[in-house]
């Protein structure tokens, strides 16, 4: 009887001791979420095949700020190749220029803050100098008639030209020779 006893004490005392090990090296899933986590959306690059198409974040809600840089911020982060601000040079000349592409063409835009004094035979153009000195047909490409003096405008930029050339834009006096303002690119 006794050796029942001590048989019985010690099955039970294993049992014990196993379900403790045993609850001790299982951890539910919810202890510990993000632990595994090593993959961030987020941190790719923003441009490769637009990122703003499907939430990129969702794969990692675990992550304490997945888009503190967030790619979708922009409406389109990729569009946009040069930019700059007018200089005046002879007249006052003002605001933003850009280098867009939409729908495969691209553009040069002028955003709401442009404006230029009025002037006869003005002309957009592109030029080849960041700061622009002469106006040798070699050296810039007329994009056509300045189409207002004030306001948001853009002049398409023909397809056989290759940006990477052209260092400004510029407002210029084909009349008289003289540039009113420009802005490097």
């Amino acid at each position: 009887m006794k050796l029942t006893y001590f048989a019985a004490l010690a099955v039970s005392s294993m049992l014990t001791v196993s379900t403790a090990i045993v609850t001790n090296s299982f951890q539910p899933a919810y202890a510990a979420p993000c632990a595994a986590s090593s993959v961030n959306p987020c941190a790719a690059n923003p441009c490769a095949a637009n990122p703003c198409a499907a939430d990129p974040c969702a794969a990692d809600p675990c992550a304490a700020d997945p888009c503190a840089a967030d790619p979708c911020a922009a409406a389109n982060p990729c569009a946009a190749t040069g930019t700059g601000s007018f200089v005046t040079v002879s007249s006052d000349t003002v605001g933003g220029v850009t280098i867009v592409e939409e729908n495969g063409k691209r553009y040069l835009e002028f955003d709401e803050t442009f404006s230029t004094d009025d002037g006869p035979d003005l002309f957009v153009l592109l030029h080849k100098e960041a700061t622009p000195q002469s106006y040798s047909s070699d050296k810039f490409v007329n994009l056509g008639d300045l189409q207002s003096i004030n306001g948001s405008q853009r002049y398409e930029i023909p397809e056989d030209i290759s940006i990477d050339e052209f260092k400004s834009a510029v407002i210029w006096c084909r009349q008289f020779n003289v540039t009113f303002g420009f802005a490097a690119i």
